[in-house]
């Protein structure tokens, strides 16, 4: 219980870094195709506990994503972790798990096999200055 609900905080901690990052702001994207938006409303439910509703957003901004920047862009890493952690956190391990494998597999592609995540985040945070 105590590992699950680690993951669960970890999880959030992502969701978080991840929307304040881009600078989001809270919005509905219900009937929108905006990245951002679906991202932010995806953080909101899983704050408030509706994760089957979250999943079903972070589906969208998978799609959206995908269409957007390609199977295996950076970004594409960010949606598959958040539309897991959202499966872990309905206990749909099974579903979650490759979805967590195939975003490390993005970010070691992008960053190296050996870079730790503090290390990636100032890569890219580095990059932008």
């Amino acid at each position: 219980m105590l590992r699950r609900n680690s993951l669960h905080a970890a999880a959030l901690i992502v969701l978080v870094a991840c929307s304040t990052a881009l600078g989001a702001t809270p919005t509905s994207a219900q009937g929108s195709d905006d990245l951002d938006a679906l991202k932010t409303q995806t953080v909101e439910l899983f704050r408030a506990g509706k994760y089957t509703e979250g999943a079903t957003i972070a589906n969208r901004a998978l799609d959206l994503a995908e269409r957007q920047f390609g199977p295996d862009h950076p970004t594409i890493s960010v949606a598959l972790n958040n539309l897991a952690m959202l499966y872990s956190a309905q206990g749909r391990y099974g579903e979650a798990e490759p979805l967590y494998k195939r975003a490390l597999a993005i970010v070691e592609r992008a960053f190296g096999p050996d870079t730790s995540a503090p290390d990636r985040y100032r890569t890219r945070t580095n990059s932008h200055a």
